[in-house]
């Protein structure tokens, strides 16, 4: 998760208008959308901006960054996915369980019952 708050990181420091770099529209554009979280369409504009300016070591690097990011956002949600999968998985054995339980109960009083019944003849 640190190269995804790095990436955050980086993207909101020169999306906000760091005046180091010599800025385009069209890579502008490209930081405007990664600062407003579409990654997608900002990778896309990266790719676009960088067939235009090869040479771009700053592009290069955001982009990189950016496609991690994706790649890493997509891996959350399969885990979530996994994760909400595995819970109501566990959630119905849990269930299934505790209704062995409650059988297994009424057949273990049943039991008492039957060795109580057995017992008093005896006496």
């Amino acid at each position: 998760m640190s190269r995804v708050a790095l990436a955050l990181v980086l993207v909101a420091l020169l999306s906000g208008g760091c005046a180091l770099f010599r800025r385009d529209g069209a890579l502008a554009d490209a930081d405007a959308r990664a600062a407003r979280g579409d990654y997608q369409v900002a990778l896309a504009a990266y790719d676009s901006y960088l067939k235009e300016n090869p040479d771009d070591a700053r592009a290069k690097a955001v982009r990189t960054l950016m496609a991690e990011l994706i790649a890493a956002r997509a891996e959350l949600a399969a885990l979530r996915d996994r994760r909400d999968g595995d819970v109501a998985r566990l959630r119905q054995e849990l269930s299934a369980r505790q209704a062995e339980i409650t059988r297994l109960r009424a057949d273990l009083e049943a039991l008492k019952r039957t060795d109580l019944q057995m017992e008093r003849p005896r006496r």
